[in-house]
């Protein structure tokens, strides 16, 4: 655990003299370094508290413990994910006003709400509303370290806003700690084309299964078994058939870490359309070759058609209609 640190503090000595009271305000700075862990100039906080006593006082962070949770994560695309949990406690100087954290990494970068989580007893807050005040157990969950070396520099600062004004906290510069052993998280397959719902017409006769890696194995069912105990070895850019209602369940391997299985089903929609019309019908006796006209009173449908008697579906040779 990195070591705490004390902030600015302000300390008021009551002097009793005889019958008579002497308040005397005695207005302390203390700036505290340890173990390595550094703050900004802390004369930036003095010159906030003094500018105005309508606004806000700016919050102390007091201790930080920082631990990446996985420096070896392969996310989608391959690439290398780290996952940090941090943990700290301050000390808001206003019981008014609202309060937002902010993080920066070392390049002063300020991560974006979405980049990580606040958690406090186990319950997920806004990190731009850390009230009600806050002085101990906040947990930021979640945090996305880049590509950057889990020994990088982070920062850690509060904001409190009151009657339109703004005060900040010094930054409390930290590093990332390793908290053991870790996971390797694989990426599930992907479905090419996804699975849902088609037209009868457009029902996919086959599908292939991507990876974020090409290194990573891939093993799925499309009879509703597990495919952890009966998967089917997949090539890559090989096509699965399928047919409607099938259900396919598929998870990627890497050095014997397996992915979560990923599922899908591919069904067939029968929208109702209006029937098919020809003109002229088949009713007349015909000598010469005609144009015959095909139509729908749906006008958004597409029709099909075949001229050797066999039946215009999925399973058979048909044509689209496009003119007479």
């Amino acid at each position: 655990m990195l070591p705490s640190k004390k902030g600015q503090g302000n300390l008021e000595t009551l002097i009793l003299i005889g019958g008579g009271v002497l308040v005397a305000v005695i207005i302390v700075t203390i700036l505290v370094s340890l173990g390595g862990q550094s703050r900004d100039s802390a004369s930036e906080q003095v010159d906030d508290v003094s500018s105005s006593t309508d606004g806000p006082l700016p919050p102390t962070i007091t201790s930080v413990k920082a631990n990446y949770l996985d420096c070896e994560t392969i996310d989608v695309g391959g690439t290398l994910r780290k996952i940090g949990l941090l943990s700290f406690s301050w000390k808001p100087l206003s019981r008014e006003g609202t309060y937002k954290l902010i993080i920066e990494n070392k390049d002063n970068d300020v991560l974006n709400e979405g980049d990580y989580t606040v958690i406090l007893d186990g319950n997920i807050i806004p990190e731009d509303n850390l009230n009600p005040i806050i002085t101990n157990n906040l947990i930021v969950s979640d945090i996305d370290l880049g590509n950057g070396s889990c020994g990088d520099s982070y920062y850690l600062s509060i904001e409190v806003s009151k009657n339109n004004q703004s005060k900040k906290s010094s930054r409390y510069s930290f590093n990332w700690s390793d908290s053991g052993p870790k996971t390797t998280v694989i990426s599930r397959p992907l479905f090419n084309p996804v699975p849902g719902s088609y037209n009868y017409f457009s029902f996919p006769s086959t599908i292939t299964l991507d990876v974020s890696d090409p290194s990573f194995s891939v093993y799925y069912t499309i009879d509703g078994s597990d495919p952890y105990t009966s998967g089917i070895p997949y090539t890559l850019g090989l096509p699965i058939s399928i047919s409607p209602g099938t259900t396919i369940m598929a998870y990627s391997e890497y050095n014997s870490v397996k992915s979560g299985i990923a599922s899908g089903t591919y069904t067939v929609s029968y929208d109702t359309v209006s029937s098919v019309t020809a003109t002229p019908d088949s009713s007349i006796n015909l000598e010469d070759p005609i144009n015959v006209v095909l139509s729908s009173a749906t006008s958004s449908s597409t029709i099909y058609y075949t001229l050797d008697s066999s039946i215009p579906d999925c399973s058979g040779s048909f044509s689209e209609y496009t003119s007479p």
